[in-house]
């Protein structure tokens, strides 16, 4: 599923709505909405550097091997 670049989350979720199938469940609608905001959400963190490496994150959760 190839989305469109829209500037507004509107258009976002438009373009998002246009390129599934007509047979889509509400189900469906709303995780592909939310896997989308999740992933621009994740995409905006890394760009401002608000991201942790594995080996930190292990050690933080002591899951060091």
């Amino acid at each position: 599923m190839q989305l469109m670049v829209a500037e507004t989350a509107k258009q976002r979720a438009r373009a998002l709505l246009d390129a599934m199938p007509d047979t889509a469940k509400w189900r469906d609608i709303l995780y592909a909405l939310e896997l989308a905001a999740d992933i621009e959400h994740g995409i905006r963190d890394a760009e401002a550097g608000r991201v942790v490496d594995s080996p930190a994150l292990s050690k933080e959760f002591g899951l060091e091997r």
